[in-house]
């Protein structure tokens, strides 16, 4: 069992921001190496590339 496994488990139990399983998600994922905010104005975007 990874790390990543681990903490993922624990999730559930923890209150996390709205966008926090993008973030697992990039530094999981071979698909993804960045995990960016947009500001356009009063709105942030995530960006995965």
């Amino acid at each position: 069992m990874s790390c990543a496994e681990i903490l993922k488990s624990e999730l559930s139990r923890v209150n996390l921001v709205a966008d926090f399983a993008d973030l697992i998600d990039v530094m999981t994922s071979d698909k993804y190496s960045e995990f960016q905010y947009i500001v356009n104005g009063e709105t942030w975007q995530v960006v995965k590339k």
